[in-house]
């Protein structure tokens, strides 16, 4: 009787464990499987976060790069990565396009994350920066003047802005900007075969350039003047000019706008650079092949110089520069140094090259 009692106890027991281990096979099995989809689905998340930041990265490069602006609010970019897809919609959320803000959704199979990336307008003058340089800025430099005192700025890629004097504050002088600017492309309108000289040594007066033009040489001299007249076309005109030596004059005439390309050597010894009308302007572009740009002008010079590959070396303390300048490095020479840097803002497209372009701010979930 024992022995059957006890025998029916052990066969219990067995049929007790072999349920709970059932029980917790089940139990692990279930566990396993739900951590496995867990895993899946914070893998599915991850991708799809990072689809959505690349599919918003492409889009403001393509922004950047390609400088592109008109935009409805409400566009849409997509494209496929994988393993998933994103689409991008574009808002503008400033005046005009000054700003954007990029809402990216990436999706992996039925998973989307979402993140949002504004772009803003890079406009270096637009706090009125009348001085660039990718290099340290030394404003220690003698008899140099900077106008108006109160609202000019000054910026560099560089750690340093020399300024033991104070001719500024601090908030006006703004470092480490990481500030980059395209490398000037000549305009494909010029007809680069057509050769022209203009060389006052050797031809007579008048002095009138009128229309666009390719020139191997610029030089007039001190008793010269050299008159940019965009009237007789109504149009801008554009030059691109491999020497350009101006020891005396030069006036731009008319409404439209001037804008020349130098490639090998700049000397502005001017009396005068002057523009006649408010709404015109004078844009001097030094490609990154100049190898010397002198500014040695001894009056007003009224124009914006864009040499972002070239270091301007100041040599007179009686100039009188209205306007702006974005240079790799600005110098000076001894005592002779530029007297005045009033700052006047330039066009948006310094008139036939735009320099503004969008640059990234923070990201955002």
């Amino acid at each position: 009787m024992r022995i059957r009692e006890e025998r029916g106890a052990a066969l219990l027991l067995t049929v007790f464990f072999v349920v709970i281990t059932l029980a917790l096979g089940v139990a692990l099995l279930t566990f396993a499987l739900r951590s496995r989809e867990t895993v899946t689905s914070r893998e599915r998340q991850m991708q799809a976060y990072y689809i959505a930041r690349s599919g918003a990265d492409t889009v403001a490069q393509a922004i950047i790069d390609k400088k592109l602006t008109g935009f409805v609010s409400g566009a849409i970019a997509e494209g496929e990565l994988e393993p998933g897809s994103f689409s991008v919609v574009i808002d503008k959320i400033g005046e005009g396009d000054s700003e954007l803000l990029l809402t990216s959704t990436g999706q992996v199979g039925n998973t989307t994350q979402r993140i949002s990336l504004k772009l803003v307008k890079n406009a270096v003058f637009m706090d009125d920066m009348a001085i660039f340089t990718n290099e340290d800025l030394n404003l220690n430099l003698p008899n140099l003047e900077l106008l108006p005192e109160d609202t000019i700025v000054v910026g560099t890629n560089g750690e340093n802005i020399y300024d033991t004097r104070d001719k500024l504050e601090d908030y006006q002088k703004l470092t480490e900007l990481d500030l980059s600017f395209d490398s000037p492309k000549l305009p494909e309108k010029i007809d680069l075969t057509q050769v022209n000289t203009l060389d006052t040594r050797e031809q007579e007066a008048p002095y009138i350039i009128d229309e666009d033009g390719y020139y191997d040489l610029i030089y007039i001299g001190p008793q010269d003047d050299l008159i940019i007249d965009t009237d007789i076309l109504d149009d801008d005109i554009i030059l691109v000019v491999d020497v350009f030596d101006l020891k005396g004059s030069l006036t731009i005439k008319g409404t439209n706008d001037v804008v020349i390309y130098v490639t090998e050597y700049v000397n502005i010894q001017t009396p005068n650079a002057i523009v006649e009308e408010d709404e015109a302007s004078f844009t001097l572009i030094a490609m990154g092949t100049v190898t010397e740009f002198n500014l040695i002008a001894n009056g007003i010079f009224e124009g914006n110089i864009y040499a972002p590959e070239v270091t301007i070396s100041m040599h007179s303390n009686h100039t009188h520069l209205i306007g702006t300048i974005i240079a790799d490095r600005l110098t000076g020479a001894g005592d002779q140094v530029m007297g005045k840097i009033e700052y006047r803002p330039p066009k948006d497209d310094w008139g036939d090259f735009d320099f503004i372009k969008h640059r990234r701010t923070l990201w955002t979930d």
